[in-house]
């Protein structure tokens, strides 16, 4: 049980320094350009995949 509040902890913890160092290294708006990239392909993927589920 307390590696799941580990993790459930830790991986946003850890997800938060990332974002904070690709900002400091890349700069805000390229950074917030990957946020939202990502945000819009893992949409588009969980579409496709919804919807080849929902025709088998």
């Amino acid at each position: 049980m307390m590696y799941i509040i580990l993790l459930l902890v830790g991986i946003p913890i850890l997800e938060i320094v990332a974002v904070t160092l690709s900002g400091q290294w890349f700069g805000f708006w390229p950074t917030i350009g990957m946020i939202v990239a990502t945000g819009v392909v893992g949409a588009f993927l969980a579409k496709r995949q919804g919807m080849k589920a929902w025709n088998e």
